[in-house]
């Protein structure tokens, strides 16, 4: 579909006077944080004439999908062939995203845990492998959230242009999205283009921002202790008084906000919320953001402005644990292709790392690590089988993963849907178990898993 193909589609009705009643890009009314930095006409114009020659993230198609879709959507391929009698996910494992739960979770922390503070959502890796676009746009219609945060112009792009095919122009462009990796000089189009704020982290991102785009917003990071990104304090005097330099928002990310309950690490938050207000006093006029998932957790004192909802948004905690409040929201789930009975003393997998100690009846589910499920699971994780519990047995393969279904009962059969994280099985106990974070096993899925959007 072209460009302007998009935009027209994009265009429906629209009620300002609605806009402006739902926009709450701040909750604090003289916040002009929500106001576009580029006129409405510029926007469509650009992605009209949009010719950059620019890879997309991945290398995979960034034109966005409607909310239920997902770039890795086989069935869409099943639909296109009516002459195939079987739906993928009789032979492909998918993940059963909710996004009712996933709007639960933003409800908590926006009007239960920090009722004063923005909450703009973390989309990053495509919505921490769930998929951006679906969960954006229904936090969008259902929670009236204006403002997120991803990690590069690549994934700005994708997401204004899924805001752009989903809703009026006047909507689609008002939502901020925040660049935490800040701008390079070879991304600076995208940021006018597709109307993205940077989050600027070094002296040349601050250069390179105001020589290109002088007074226009930007986010700027102060590093407090996590040394990893954001300008050191000690550069605080050299920019503030930029010409062109522009901050509405100061930003800093605490490195021990998940593991605050260690005295050690307490004191390193406390340290770290010192020196932001240090900072933020050269400042003061913009915004402060210190806290995200973990942060917003440790007290009220931490939340300030906004917060910036990553993991817990999809029912993680930011400890690796599950707090009271969230949802679990992604069942991951894989069919059996086929169960078979062994004789004592036979082996199963590469490198016959298991053995039987009896008669055992085994099951082989369609999955593997080449759809991002850790192969060092191989004989010490385990899956729901119809409510019970079976250990994974044998070396995890790139595509298929080997059951002991011995003591599961006799009414296990081929094509039944097998659970490897969902509400039987946590998935912060999975990671445990491979000694990971549930963080890591959402962003690993693979586009060979079916994501299906649930209510």
């Amino acid at each position: 579909m072209a460009n302007s193909d998009r935009i027209n589609d994009a265009k429906r009705s629209f009620n300002k006077d609605d806009f402006q009643k739902n926009n709450q890009m701040d909750k604090d009314p003289n916040n002009d944080a929500a106001e576009s930095n580029l006129p409405v006409d510029h926007i469509q114009d650009d992605i009209i004439d949009d010719d950059l020659s620019l890879p997309t993230s991945g290398q995979i198609q960034a034109t966005p999908l409607s909310i239920g879709q997902h770039k890795s959507d086989y069935s869409q391929d099943h639909q296109d062939h009516e002459d195939i009698d079987i739906s993928p996910e009789q032979l492909m494992p998918f993940v059963d995203i909710n996004l009712t739960k996933i709007c639960e979770n933003f409800d908590y922390y926006n009007n239960v845990l920090a009722p004063n503070a923005m909450i703009a959502p973390v989309v990053k890796c495509d919505g921490y492998g769930l998929g951006a676009d679906p969960i954006a746009q229904a936090l969008v219609e259902r929670e009236g959230c204006r403002a997120f945060f991803v990690a590069n112009a690549y994934e700005g792009r994708d997401l204004r242009i899924g805001f752009l095919n989903s809703f009026p122009i006047e909507l689609a462009s008002a939502i901020k999205i925040y660049i935490l990796n800040g701008p390079a000089v070879g991304t600076l189009p995208l940021f006018e283009k597709y109307h993205l704020t940077p989050v600027l982290n070094t002296k040349q991102q601050i250069h390179n921002w105001i020589g290109g785009y002088p007074e226009q917003e930007a986010i700027l990071q102060i590093d407090t202790g996590m040394n990893r990104l954001g300008l050191p304090l000690s550069h605080l005097g050299a920019i503030k008084d930029l010409p062109g330099l522009n901050v509405s928002v100061i930003m800093s990310h605490l490195a021990c906000a998940g593991s605050h309950d260690i005295e050690e690490n307490a004191h390193l938050n406390a340290k770290q919320r010192s020196q932001f207000l240090s900072a933020a006093v050269e400042f003061p006029q913009a915004k402060l953001s210190l806290s995200s998932s973990g942060g917003a957790m440790i007290h009220e004192s931490y939340h300030y402005s906004m917060i910036r909802l990553g993991v817990s948004l999809y029912g993680i905690g930011a400890a690796g644990n599950h707090p009271p409040g969230l949802s679990q929201v992604a069942r991951l789930c894989a069919p059996i292709l086929q169960i078979r009975e062994i004789r004592k003393g036979e082996s199963v997998g590469y490198d016959a790392t298991w053995r039987a100690s009896r008669t055992s009846k085994i099951a082989t589910i369609a999955i593997g690590y080449g759809d991002g499920y850790p192969r060092c699971l191989s004989n010490k994780g385990s899956a729901i089988v119809q409510d019970r519990t079976c250990p994974i047995i044998g070396r995890i393969s790139m595509d298929l993963i080997t059951l002991d279904i011995t003591d599961a009962g006799y009414d296990i059969a081929e094509g039944d849907i097998v659970e490897l994280f969902g509400p039987n099985l946590p998935i912060v106990d999975v990671a445990k178990t491979a000694d990971t974070i549930g963080y890591e096993l959402l962003t690993a899925l693979g586009p060979r898993i079916i994501r299906r959007y649930r209510d």
